[in-house]
């Protein structure tokens, strides 16, 4: 049987340099994941307590809830639940089953705007 001279190359000893690349990839994505969820309720947390004392704090959350809404409305099924829920909420505002549907909802495109708006800061978390 004739066999070329670089058959030897494919075997056990070939190393998988692009699985290595996407797992270090992988590994990166979660890093900063965690990052982020770490960041994300102290984020919150700080941003409440300031909310009627620092001006920056006023805009930072501004920005944030505006660039949430406009993403909930370009949803169209998820603005339509938005709406029902608040017309729930003047009817029933002690509801906790739609407050907590409200809050679903809402950090459902918060959590990704604050993500985007405030990469730098949670970047160096």
């Amino acid at each position: 049987m004739n066999m070329p001279a670089n058959t030897y190359a494919i075997g056990p000893s070939l190393h998988d340099w692009k699985r290595e690349e996407w797992e270090e990839q992988a590994i990166k994505r979660d890093i900063e994941d965690a990052r982020f969820e770490t960041y994300f309720p102290i984020w919150q947390r700080m941003n409440y307590c300031d909310l009627y004392d620092v001006k920056a704090a006023n805009e930072e959350v501004s920005n944030v809830m505006g660039e949430a809404m406009s993403r909930l409305y370009w949803n169209k099924e998820d603005s339509e639940a938005f709406e029902l829920l608040m017309f729930k909420f003047v009817c029933s505002p002690n509801s906790d089953e739609t407050n907590e549907k409200i809050v679903t909802l809402l950090l459902k495109y918060i959590k990704p705007a604050c993500r985007e708006l405030m990469k730098e800061a949670w970047h160096n978390w």
